[in-house]
C-alpha cells in the first residue's frame, strides 16, 4: 500500500442515525420522484393511446394502455426503487466510514450522450486497496480530491459516495 493511500485512511466515528437520517431521507425522496415520474409516463402512454382508438371504445383503450403503461414503466420501476432504497439505507446505516479519493472522471459511450463516469481509490475496512465506479454523476471535484464513502462488508460490491455538490450516490467496487 503506497503512503498516499495510508493517508487517506481516517477513521472517524461511526455514524449515528440521527446524522444519516437526512441523507436516508434524500435517496429516498429520489427515488420515489423517479418512481411516481414513470406513472407520469404510463399515464402519458395512455392519453395517447386512447384517443385514437374507434368511437365507443376509447374510455376502454385508455385503461388498457394505462395498465400496460403501468405493467412497463411504473411498477418495475416501483421496485426498483423499493430495492435501492433498502441497499442505501443499510449501507448508511452499517457502512465503515472509509476515506476515498477521485482518481479520474470521465465519459463512456462512444455514440450520442456520454455518461460521466467517476473512479474512486478507497481502502476497505480491511486494509485493501480497491476501486469504485459510479456512473451518471457529475461532481464539482478534481481528480486527486478526498472524498467521503461508506462500505459494508455485508455488501461487498458496493460502496456509497458523499460529496457537496454530488450528493449521495452509489459506486460499484471492482
Amino acid at each position: 500500500m503506497t503512503e498516499e493511500l495510508a493517508a487517506l485512511i481516517r477513521t472517524p466515528p461511526p455514524r449515528s442515525r440521527e446524522a444519516v437520517a437526512p441523507l436516508i431521507a434524500d435517496a429516498v425522496r429520489a427515488y420515489r420522484r423517479f418512481a411516481w415520474l414513470m406513472w407520469g409516463v404510463a399515464l402519458a402512454v395512455a392519453l395517447m393511446v386512447g384517443p385514437t382508438s374507434k368511437e365507443g371504445e376509447k374510455l376502454e383503450t385508455f385503461f388498457y394502455a394505462l395498465a400496460l403503461g403501468a405493467i412497463l414503466f411504473a411498477i418495475p420501476t416501483h421496485i426498483w426503487s423499493a430495492l435501492n432504497i433498502r441497499k442505501v439505507r443499510r449501507l448508511l446505516e452499517n457502512g465503515h466510514p472509509v476515506q476515498a479519493r477521485v482518481e479520474a472522471l470521465r465519459q463512456r459511450g462512444n455514440t450520442g450522450r456520454k455518461i460521466p463516469e467517476i473512479e474512486v481509490v478507497f481502502v476497505d475496512p480491511s486494509g485493501v486497496t480497491r476501486r469504485a465506479i459510479a456512473n451518471g454523476i457529475t461532481p464539482q471535484l478534481a481528480p486527486g480530491s478526498p472524498i467521503d464513502a461508506l462500505h459494508d462488508p455485508a455488501e461487498p460490491r458496493q460502496l456509497a459516495l458523499y460529496a457537496p455538490g454530488l450528493g449521495l450516490a452509489l459506486a460499484t467496487v471492482q
